[in-house]
């Protein structure tokens, strides 16, 4: 509506239906998030069996839930998101 009657964008572009952009860039069968889920899983196990020192965790349901006592500030509130920030905490010890 912002650009409606403006001559900006042409009328086919301004009101084709919208996509998120991860949503643009995925197949049909399988969104984005589904797939960088599928990933971090896959990722999570893995580090387990072959590098479980001084590497990313794994991210269990109990390390989520006592995410607030490891990270107070800014908590993650989901499994990908603790993966993100324990990479986030190696490389920048306290900086978050």
């Amino acid at each position: 509506e912002s650009f409606k009657g403006l001559n900006l964008i042409p009328d086919e572009i301004l009101w084709r239906r919208k996509e998120a952009f991860s949503d643009g860039m995925t197949s049909l069968k399988k969104s984005w998030y589904t797939s960088l889920q599928e990933h971090i899983e896959s990722e999570v196990q893995h580090m387990y069996v072959t590098q479980r020192a001084n590497s990313a965790f794994p991210v269990n349901d109990s390390q989520l839930e006592k995410a607030s006592k490891l990270f107070p500030f800014n908590p993650p509130t989901t499994k990908e998101g603790f993966f993100i920030r324990q990479i986030f905490e190696k490389h920048y010890p306290g900086r978050s």
